[in-house]
């Protein structure tokens, strides 16, 4: 495993500390862990945007508006105080 030193400001070092106690870890670890979690989060967002480039908003609002006018689930329902000014609003 490669070393690599980071340099964090005081306020930011000890609260790592301190959650690093508190999950019975080390800094290294909580640090390890955490560019871990962010690493998997930006590559999951370049995915994201990979696949909705290749999306057609077009096509995908011709099956939607093919499709039936059937009635909501009454718990698929927006409640009445959210529901906006029109009373069909969030009703298909």
């Amino acid at each position: 495993m490669n070393q690599q030193v980071v340099r964090l400001p005081d306020d930011l070092l000890e609260e790592a500390r301190e959650v690093a106690s508190q999950e019975g870890t080390s800094v290294d670890a909580l640090v390890g862990a955490i560019v871990s979690e962010a690493l998997r989060h930006r590559s999951a967002l370049e995915l994201m945007r990979r696949r909705a480039s290749r999306g057609n908003p077009a096509a995908a609002l011709a099956i939607l508006n093919g499709l039936p006018s059937l009635p909501t689930e009454q718990w698929d329902e927006m409640p009445d105080d959210l529901s906006g000014s029109s009373p069909a609003h969030g009703r298909r």
